[in-house]
């Protein structure tokens, strides 16, 4: 019998407390409105934001916030590592939840976010650690790893 391979744990990190995602490789170029028809077809957005540095030029990364947690992963599932947008790097998007707002310093979060909570999915010969979120009354849960074998986590 093959031994089974090398266990990782799941990286813990809270994501935003709303449906905000965090999209890198934006060219510099782009403006919100240059985004708004990429995202558009998976539900309403609430915002876009390109990120600026102190001088006001494109830090190559944006925030979409949508309206629905499901429609913002829907938007990730399509994206993220897929696709490449014309006048940039020519390497494809990176779609993921965003990281809980920052004050300035970077030292206190202005949302607390919310923690992931893992979940034992078994009974099955592949196991899956999903980490749970409960938003506004809604299950959201997202695979962070895809493992064989038994495992309690």
């Amino acid at each position: 019998m093959a031994a089974a391979p090398p266990q990782t744990q799941a990286e813990e990190v809270a994501v935003a407390s709303e449906p905000r995602l965090f999209v890198g490789q934006v060219p510099p170029t782009y403006k919100d409105t240059d985004l708004r028809p990429l995202f558009a077809p998976y539900g309403t957005i609430k915002q876009i934001h390109i990120m600026s540095g102190h001088d006001g030029r494109s830090k190559g990364c944006a925030m979409v916030t949508f309206e629905r947690w499901a429609d913002a992963e829907a938007a990730i599932e399509s994206h993220s590592g897929k696709t490449v947008l014309p006048g940039g790097t020519n390497r494809p998007l990176t779609v993921s939840f965003a990281h809980p707002k920052r004050v300035a310093s970077g030292a206190v979060q202005a949302d607390p976010g919310i923690a992931p909570k893992k979940l034992f999915v078994g009974q099955a010969g592949v196991v899956f650690v999903v980490s749970v979120c409960v938003v506004e009354h809604s299950l959201v849960c997202v695979v962070t790893h895809l493992l064989h074998g038994c495992m309690v986590v």
